[in-house]
C-alpha cells in the first residue's frame, strides 16, 4: 500500500474513503465498511486503548474524541483500536475524581500511581495505553499523559477538546511540544494551531491537526504501536 503520508515536511489528510474509514474503526457509513471489510484495514501499525470512565467528558463524547484520534493518527498510517471500555463511576472512590498530577513533567504522585492501579481488562501493560477520564486534574489542564512505569497511559479530564485525547496518547507516544511556540516566561508567542502537538491548548485547533514526518516516525517506531 502507498503511504498515506505526502510529500512535504507536514503531513494533512490521508487518502479520501472518510480517512480510511475514521482508522478503521468501521464507523463510517456502510458503503466504505464494505470496501474496508472486503480489502482489509491497511494501516501496518496499531495501538490499543483501554477507556475507563470515572467521569464524563462535557465538551465532546469519548466516542467523538476516539474517532478524531483516529482521524489524525490515520495520517501516519496507524489504527487506533479501542480494545476495552469500563465506567467506574460508581465503583472508585470520589478522591480520584480530582487527579494530582503534579507537574506532569515525568514524576507520578500518589494519586496517579492509585488511578493507574485500575487496570481491569487490559491485557498487556507494557504496551497497551490505559486512558482515564476524570473531573479534573490539579494543577487544572485538559490532560496530562505522565504515566507509571510499565503502565502507558494518560489522564484525561472533563473539560478536554475533541483533540486532547489525541495530543496526550502523542505524548505516551514520546512526542513533544512542537518548537518555537514558548519563550523564556513559557508564553505562546508563535502559536500553530495546524498541528497536534501544539504546546498552545488544544482548544484552539481548527480541523484535523497535522504531524511532520519525524513525529510520524517518532509514532511509528515506538514500542507501545504494534505490528496489526
Amino acid at each position: 500500500m502507498e503511504s498515506l503520508r505526502d510529500s512535504g515536511k507536514i503531513v494533512g489528510s490521508p487518502a479520501s474513503l472518510r480517512d480510511i474509514a475514521e482508522g478503521c474503526g468501521l464507523t463510517s457509513p456502510l458503503s466504505l465498511q464494505s470496501f474496508l471489510k472486503k480489502r482489509g484495514c491497511p494501516y501496518s501499525r496499531c495501538i490499543q486503548l483501554h477507556i475507563k470512565i470515572l467521569h464524563s467528558p462535557t465538551n465532546f463524547t469519548v466516542d467523538e474524541m476516539i474517532e478524531a484520534m483516529r482521524r489524525v493518527y490515520a495520517t501516519a498510517d496507524i489504527r487506533v483500536v479501542a480494545a476495552s471500555g469500563q465506567n467506574l463511576s460508581s465503583s472508585v472512590s470520589s478522591l480520584l475524581l480530582d487527579v494530582d498530577v503534579g507537574s506532569c513533567s515525568g514524576t507520578t504522585t500518589s494519586e496517579q500511581e492509585d488511578l493507574f492501579d485500575l487496570d481491569d481488562f487490559v491485557g498487556n501493560d507494557d504496551n497497551e495505553i490505559v486512558i482515564y477520564f476524570v473531573r479534573s486534574t490539579v494543577p487544572g489542564s485538559n490532560g496530562c499523559a505522565t504515566h507509571p512505569s510499565g503502565h502507558p497511559g494518560a489522564v484525561i479530564a472533563e473539560s478536554a477538546s475533541l483533540w486532547t485525547l489525541a495530543h496526550e496518547v502523542g505524548h505516551v507516544l514520546d512526542l513533544n511540544h512542537i518548537s518555537g511556540e514558548d519563550d523564556a516566561s513559557g508564553s505562546c508567542v508563535t502559536p500553530d494551531y495546524t498541528r497536534l502537538m501544539t504546546g498552545c491548548s488544544t482548544d484552539n485547533i481548527t480541523g484535523t491537526p497535522m504531524l511532520d514526518d519525524n513525529e510520524v516516525e517518532t509514532m511509528r517506531s515506538n514500542s507501545f504501536t504494534l505490528s496489526c
